[in-house]
């Protein structure tokens, strides 16, 4: 009877092998999903932005009726850093328009340190799901884009676009 060396080596061998090549697709795996939280929370900070802008505006609301809001970029304005270390001093020294500037500069300045290439814009829609505004209708839309880059791959624009009557 002859003996058979070396079979069970064999068969450890090939056991590591289809071990290996499962372990690989982990990693894999965790890879993806890895790449897609990141996504969902790059689409949760642009979604919580676009709510902010949103209360923003329902709590200014004779700029938003006076049209301060609708297609503006703002700016950074003098009203609120005036009275900014001052705890004394209310909003109520600035007028509406200064502050949706304020708003929408610093809704600006947000979006840009939170989001890659993040932007925004303000304006009334009568077709938010459109590209453009067309500045017509009663509704606002709350548009946030920001580039979502895959790893290895160019970058993916995304957007979220929030419409509401304030």
């Amino acid at each position: 009877m002859k003996l058979q060396a070396g079979f069970s080596m064999l068969e450890v061998l090939i056991a590591i092998v289809i071990l290996s090549f499962g372990l690989l697709g982990v990693a894999g795996l965790q890879l993806v999903s890895l790449a897609s939280n990141h996504s969902a929370q790059l689409r949760s900070t642009a979604t919580t932005l676009a709510y902010d802008m949103a209360d923003r505006m329902r709590a200014n609301t004779a700029a938003v009726s006076a049209g301060n809001y609708n297609g503006n970029n703002g700016a950074d304005n003098q009203c609120q850093s005036a009275h900014f270390n001052d705890t004394h001093a209310a909003p109520a020294n600035c007028t509406a328009a200064q502050l949706a500037a304020d708003d929408l500069y610093d809704w600006g300045q947000s979006l840009a340190g939170l989001l890659p290439n993040g932007t925004g814009s303000v304006c009334l829609d009568s077709t938010p799901s459109t590209a453009a505004c067309d500045g017509n209708g009663i509704s606002y839309s709350v548009r946030v884009s920001w580039d979502d880059k895959p790893k290895n791959a160019a970058p993916v624009n995304k957007s979220v676009v929030m419409e509401f009557q304030p």
